[in-house]
């Protein structure tokens, strides 16, 4: 079993952080259809690009994201910045 880790011994340290972004979509092609739809409730989806990830990187070492694209990774590492609350 491996022991608690001391908070000054890991450079990075998250737990249960997710990231749901709220999408408008908009079918409107045109400034004309735009105008006509002005009052018409939009369609709003929800993206989940990071869901519940735990991780912890201790002093020293160096880690690599890979994954396909539109799979998170650069949403993880704005978030782990600091950039995305």
């Amino acid at each position: 079993m491996e022991s608690e880790i001391n908070s000054n011994e890991c450079a990075i340290f998250a737990k249960n952080i997710s990231k749901t972004f709220h999408i408008q979509e908009d079918n409107s092609n045109s400034v004309k259809q735009k105008l006509f739809n002005i009052f018409k409730s939009t369609h709003i989806k929800e993206l989940n690009a990071v869901k519940r990830l735990s991780i912890d990187v201790k002093q020293g070492e160096c880690i690599g994201i890979i994954g396909r694209n539109g799979s998170g990774k650069s949403t993880l590492v704005r978030m782990l910045a600091g950039v995305y609350p």
